[in-house]
């Protein structure tokens, strides 16, 4: 099992949600952090070279923006937001 860190940005947006979405997104968090080093991570393209490895994975309306830190076992998910928002306005933490 991998630990999960919210960062600061993906706190604010959780909080943020509907609770029925926020529980959704909660059992995809422990999904992944259960089978991390099982299923396939997809990395986003076309990002500056500080966010290079960020991931997402999709929620119904939403995506779970993360990294994967296989040698510490660690998640650090860096947002999580509506899936119309472009991927341009992601920046560094």
């Amino acid at each position: 099992m991998y630990k999960i860190t919210l960062l600061p940005d993906a706190e604010e947006s959780f909080k943020k949600l509907d609770k029925p979405i926020q529980k959704r997104i909660a059992q995809k968090i422990d999904w992944i952090s259960e089978n991390a080093d099982k299923i396939i991570h997809h990395p986003l393209t076309s990002l500056p070279a500080d966010l290079r490895g960020l991931c997402r994975i999709k929620v119904g309306d939403y995506r779970i923006l993360y990294w994967v830190y296989d040698d510490i076992k660690q998640i650090k998910i860096y947002e999580i937001e509506h899936r119309g928002k472009d991927y341009r306005s992601v920046k560094k933490p």
